[in-house]
């Protein structure tokens, strides 16, 4: 994501009066034609963004802070953007911005990053937002296991080894701290469930979630020299398709996906393929429907190609 080509639509309300322009926040507007053509988690930026900079005294907190972290975020079809009064008593309700959303919770200094504005539109602010820990911390106290265990598991991706273990030892410092807080038990628990081998978001969710039921997937194995599936359990393949490997060449696309189902079911696999609008509408239905084919799938258990952690030479 070019964070300076999205600040860069951003126009101050003097500028915009004289346009067709969407209000992000107080002091922040843009075009309403650049505003269509972008994608969905660059308009979360963009209103995560916007807000901090009107915000002269609030937090960004939660997801909204782990969006301008550039961490892994599980969208939802009505995202509000977090924030916090540093003592940790809001606004007024009737005061609060729309689309906003303040959480009764305090920050202290010691968990706050202070940023300067990147964008030319105007006099703003400077952005603040919680400490990468901190915002796993209250993602897991606010969202759950499955959005906290994402966000960690996004971080792990441009970590080495011993990184990773430094950045859930933070996690854990921030937690002892915030001990005996509401949720407080969730942040070890999603970092018990974390992996670096996830590829997306919607990869961790779903792996979580069937961890949360007692059920553990092998992750990026691979079956035969060819194919590597997102996750696998028995001889069940669960795909979680992206929606960008269809959005150049969808006919290509398409028919490359049907050749790999097929010969993955020709070697005894049964495969079932999710989408992330599937993921965030009704993760529930996701996990019965995983199940109703884990049963199809327990019908014909031998294969002709085992599962390997590594590719085959």
């Amino acid at each position: 994501m070019d964070r300076a080509r999205l600040t860069g639509m951003l126009m101050s309300r003097q500028t915009a009066e004289a346009q067709d322009c969407r209000q992000l926040s107080a002091t922040k507007f843009i075009a309403a034609t650049d505003w269509d053509t972008l994608e969905s988690h660059e308009q979360e930026y963009l209103r995560c963004y916007s807000v901090s900079a009107a915000a002269y005294k609030a937090v960004l907190v939660g997801r909204s802070a782990a969006r301008m972290h550039g961490m892994w975020v599980v969208p939802n079809r009505e995202e509000l953007v977090e924030l916090a009064q540093c003592n940790g008593n809001p606004p007024p309700k009737k005061q609060w911005p729309d689309g906003v959303l303040y959480r009764h919770i305090s920050v202290p200094e010691i968990d706050t990053v202070v940023r300067d504005p990147i964008d030319r539109a105007g006099a703003g602010a400077t952005l603040r937002l919680t400490t990468p820990p901190r915002t796993v911390v209250d993602i897991a106290r606010f969202h759950g296991v499955p959005d906290a265990t994402a966000a960690i598991d996004g971080q792990y991706r441009e970590m080495a080894p011993l990184q990773q273990q430094m950045w859930c030892d933070e996690i854990l410092a921030v937690a002892q701290r915030m001990r005996g807080k509401r949720g407080i038990g969730r942040v070890k628990e999603a970092i018990a469930l974390s992996s670096s081998l996830s590829e997306s978001p919607f990869e961790s969710v779903v792996r979580v979630l069937l961890a949360l039921r007692g059920i553990k997937v092998r992750e990026q194995m691979w079956i035969g020299r060819y194919y590597r599936v997102d996750l696998l359990w028995g001889t069940l393949v669960i795909e979680i398709d992206g929606y960008l490997k269809f959005k150049e060449k969808p006919f290509e696309a398409v028919i490359k996906q049907e050749k790999r189902d097929r010969w993955l079911r020709e070697q005894g696999y049964t495969v079932i393929r999710l989408f992330p609008a599937e993921i965030i509408r009704d993760p529930e239905d996701c996990i019965r429907r995983i199940l109703a084919s884990k049963a199809e799938a327990d019908a014909n258990p031998s294969v002709r190609v085992p599962a390997t952690t590594r590719r085959p030479r």
